[in-house]
């Protein structure tokens, strides 16, 4: 199904600041990191840092416009194994 116009799309995502505070491994070693917190198997997750202009540039191959609401690094507290991820939230304009 497609976003409808002033549908919202929402991300949760692993932080580039936290790919970077872990020496910046490859995606396969970085889902290393995270599968043990999830309690899977590394193989059956990928694990990508994401952030605004990383994604933006993803959802620019469709036309899609969107207006951002939201855009932060978010986090557990007290901190928490993994505990750094950006949140972001945005609204779906329509075609470019």
């Amino acid at each position: 199904s497609k976003l409808k116009i002033g549908g919202r799309w929402i991300q949760l995502a692993p932080s580039k600041s936290r790919y970077t505070s872990e020496g910046s491994p490859t995606y396969r070693q970085f889902a290393t990191i995270y599968s043990k917190h999830l309690g899977v198997q590394p193989e059956q997750v990928w694990y990508e840092w994401l952030d605004l202009s990383k994604l933006m540039t993803l959802l620019s191959k469709t036309k899609a416009r969107f207006q951002v609401i939201f855009n932060g690094e978010v986090g557990a507290y007290p901190s928490q194994y993994p505990d750094s991820f950006v949140f972001m939230d945005l609204v779906y304009l329509g075609q470019a």
